[in-house]
């Protein structure tokens, strides 16, 4: 038996940094919104063990990935079960888009169904939360709040229907290393609250999102990667509203309007201002 599963990207339109917790983790407010953008995972049942292989021969196939942990934690629960897992890797590494995470996510999911455990997802949400922070998210996706380590959800019933624009720079940043820069804000103030963003977001009003984008990581993952605020200045003064996503380095531009058509447009308009080493790619929300 074969199940292949999805694994989407995810791109922070709010993130607010509360302070730093006393088991090291910072405090965070954010709104995580999945997007067309995805890993592909496929598993295979086998008689017992676990294998991953990857397209990214980069990537470590053992323990030191999730998907291949998650797949461990959940084996305990199926004693002789065995899985070989093969993931098809397209979201980039440190780029704050939540690739890693997913995977896990995925394989959860997967193997839920593989191994025909048939658990709820509130039995599988220790699991996740166990993995990472991002991981519970990712069970579900959509659109929700990060509250805590980002890992205390609320799933808000809204369904935007949403173009971006993703920017790809040919490096990553180290989640850790920028949230050690991070500094309590002389950062930008945000234009709004969380429901005026969950409003533009039930509205799908881009005008509007677009004025309430925030990210209290970007001046500590700009100190890192000076040439980020070029490209973010760049493409703001030139119509886009755009945001780093998490702890970067990608950034992504929200797109006005809701067909295609306009959407394609920006996209080749943002190439234009790029460095030739970016890449950008049109995306949708997910759900």
């Amino acid at each position: 038996m074969q199940i292949v599963e999805l694994a989407p990207a995810k791109i922070n339109l709010w993130l607010r940094v509360l302070g730093k917790r006393p088991d090291g983790y910072h405090q965070v407010e954010t709104v995580l919104q999945t997007i067309s953008f995805a890993d592909m995972l496929t598993l295979t049942a086998e008689a017992g063990g676990i294998a991953l292989t990857c397209s990214d021969p980069r990537l470590p196939c053992n323990e030191h990935n999730l998907a291949y942990r998650a797949a461990a934690l959940l084996a305990r629960e199926a004693p002789g079960r065995g899985v070989h897992i093969h993931l098809e890797k397209r979201i980039p590494w440190r780029a704050g888009l939540g690739g890693g995470s997913s995977d896990a996510a995925a394989v959860l999911r997967g193997l839920n169904q593989l191994w025909g455990l048939n658990w709820s997802w509130q039995q599988l949400l220790p699991l996740a939360q166990a993995l990472g922070a991002d991981v519970p998210f990712f069970l579900q996706g959509g659109t929700g709040i990060g509250r805590g380590r980002g890992d205390e959800l609320e799933m808000l019933p809204v369904r935007p229907d949403l173009a971006l624009v993703l920017i790809q720079p040919p490096f990553g940043l180290s989640t850790p290393k920028v949230y050690s820069d991070w500094q309590p804000p002389d950062a930008r103030p945000p234009a709004g609250d969380l429901s005026d963003l969950t409003l533009a977001l039930q509205q799908s009003d881009t005008q509007a999102l677009g004025l309430l984008l925030h990210n209290d990581l970007e001046e500590p993952a700009f100190r890192l990667a000076p040439e980020l605020a070029t490209v973010r200045q760049k493409l703001s003064q030139a119509g886009f509203p755009c945001l780093l996503s998490g702890s970067g380095a990608c950034l992504f531009a929200v797109v006005p309007g809701k067909s295609n058509e306009p959407a394609v447009r920006w996209l080749h308009k943002a190439r234009q201002l790029l460095p030739a080493s970016y890449r950008a790619s049109l995306v949708r929300t997910r759900f």
